[in-house]
């Protein structure tokens, strides 16, 4: 009995909505077919809403559209397999089951709302399948992070739940020039001061309110990883994943961008850069850029680009992470194809 089968799995993210098809074989992906991402910005909508806990009905349209245009491509190829998960926004948003219920129900794409550990189980099992041969799986330490939220997973599965993404770094530029969230809203350009001020505000969230938090302490899965990363002596390799607008994909655009070509970015896996060569490279090249600028460069969302890239470096000065890998995946779709 063959155990090949063409399959299509969604990943609603807080972000994006992201949809692969591939053939898969004993739990490998043989061929994939088809791997699409449409952002919807579900984290940016919510944030928006009057309780701060509602999808609006335009959003939700969006993104029914989006998941019913990807279900057609799949039928067109073949499949008719459907599986899928939602993730942070649709862990507290009030009419968040009800729409998965119409979708799974009327539509049958099987897709529901996971935990944040489970998120991170899939997103490890994504990063192992694009991670360099060279780096071993049991010392990968997976990092995912969204609209809504971030991961950090080992091998054994334990995840440090981050409860931070784009959206409350954004959240947090804004107030600081003084304005009230807005999903188009812009804190550029940035000053040296006021990066390093948004870096700092950040890394106090995630200590205040992850690392030191006394009235909800980190839970044992958490601390495991944050020791594992802060122990010289364990080989770990953080891969990063990610792929048309994540903050890591960001990086590497930015890490391999260079004043003689105006900081114009290019297409780019990059193999390992540290905490200070990112930083450095903000100030080479991203400092003082307003937004039309920094979209004459080729960056999408560019009025998340410098909030997004300090969360990554406040989460890695935090956490004592020296140094990353990125991979391009479509969400953690390479993930969900082989669980």
């Amino acid at each position: 009995m063959s155990n090949e089968s063409l399959r299509c799995v969604f990943d609603v993210g807080s972000g994006a909505t992201k949809c692969h098809i591939a053939v898969v074989f004993n739990k490998k992906v043989k061929k994939s077919l088809y791997s699409h991402q449409t952002q919807i910005l579900l984290r940016h909508d919510i944030q928006s809403s009057s309780d701060g806990k509602t999808l609006s009905e335009n959003i939700l349209k969006q993104c029914y559209k989006c998941l019913l245009k990807y279900k057609q491509v799949a039928l067109d190829l073949g499949c008719t397999r459907f599986n899928g998960i939602a993730t942070a926004v649709f862990r507290y948003a009030k009419n968040g089951e009800a729409f998965l219920k119409m979708l799974n129900e009327e539509d049958g794409l099987s897709i529901e709302v996971i935990s944040q550990k489970e998120e991170g189980k899939v997103g490890y099992l994504s990063a192992v399948c694009v991670a360099p041969k060279k780096v071993p799986p049991e010392i990968i330490i997976a990092w995912d992070s969204g609209g809504g939220s971030f991961q950090l997973t080992d091998s054994g599965h334990n995840v440090f739940e981050g409860p931070y993404g784009s959206t409350h770094a954004l959240t947090r530029a804004l107030e600081k020039k003084g304005l009230i969230f807005d999903p188009k809203g812009s804190a550029s350009p940035f000053s040296k001061e006021s990066l390093d001020s948004l870096i700092e505000q950040i890394k106090l969230d995630v200590i205040t309110n992850v690392l030191n938090n006394d009235d909800n302490p980190m839970g044992n899965e958490s601390k495991i990883v944050v020791d594992k990363l802060k122990d010289s002596s364990v080989n770990t390799q953080v891969v990063c994943i990610g792929g048309d607008t994540c903050v890591f994909r960001m990086a590497a655009y930015l890490m391999e961008s260079n004043i003689a070509s105006n900081g114009k970015i290019t297409e780019t896996t990059m193999d390992k850069f540290t905490r200070n060569e990112l930083y450095n490279k903000i100030l080479e090249i991203l400092i003082n850029k307003t937004d039309p600028e920094l979209t004459e460069m080729g960056y999408p969302q560019v009025n998340m680009l410098i909030p997004k890239l300090c969360l990554m470096l406040s989460v890695m000065d935090c956490l004592c992470i020296e140094n990353v890998i990125y991979r391009v995946t479509n969400g953690s779709t390479e993930g969900l194809l082989i669980c």
